[in-house]
């Protein structure tokens, strides 16, 4: 075997790697998010919640949809670059994909009976764990998968658009339920607040 057939070899597993580590990533997400819904959660209402989450819910949900889609319609356009850029791309996917799907089960698991789709606050505000790095992790996790699953496919593209929606529908919902918080927890929320971002971990 010569060296170029070596080299295509190794890029083509590259490839493969990346999109089983990605569906890997999703088994994890997934598992962590049921395991945390199949507690017993409370019935009484929320002493602090707000309307509009359904909406906010399904932005969120149609960016990653419509984003995938367009990330399936523009696959394979990383393999049209260089071998070197192919296997970065390549890598990305692979570390975002487990890192999006090990940081939603952290959060979930973190949350525990707080998990809920409503924007409701009841008992503490939590801020260890995945908080203590950013205040919507849920929504972080989602992104870095999206991404892993857009690169695995070879889309460059359909990921920048998918990341651009899904944050702008993700950052409407969390303004939502920060005013929750805020309300919920007048004293703790605005230091909290300070100190750690939405989305970006501070450095």
């Amino acid at each position: 075997m010569d060296e170029a057939t070596l080299f295509s070899a190794m890029l083509e597993s590259a490839w493969i790697t990346a999109r089983i580590a990605v569906g890997f990533g999703l088994l994890i997400w997934v598992v962590g998010v049921l395991f945390a819904r199949g507690r017993h959660r409370p019935s009484e209402p929320a002493p602090f919640a707000r309307r509009g989450a359904g909406p906010r819910a399904l932005a969120q949900l149609a960016a990653l949809l419509v984003g995938g889609i367009l990330c399936a319609l523009t696959r394979g356009e990383a393999e049209r670059l260089a071998p070197l850029a192919q296997a970065a791309v390549a890598a990305l996917a692979a570390l975002f994909g487990p890192l999006g799907g090990m940081l939603g089960a952290w959060t979930a698991r973190t949350l525990g009976l707080a998990l809920v789709f409503p924007a409701e606050a009841r008992g503490e505000l939590v801020t260890h764990g995945p908080f203590g790095i950013v205040r919507h992790p849920f929504y972080l996790s989602l992104a870095l998968w999206a991404a892993g699953f857009g690169l695995a496919i070879g889309s460059l593209s359909g990921t920048f658009v998918l990341l651009v929606t899904y944050l702008a529908a993700s950052a409407w919902r969390a303004r939502l339920e920060d005013a929750v918080l805020a309300e919920a927890f007048p004293q703790e929320f605005p230091a909290y607040a300070a100190r750690v971002r939405g989305f970006l971990p501070k450095i």
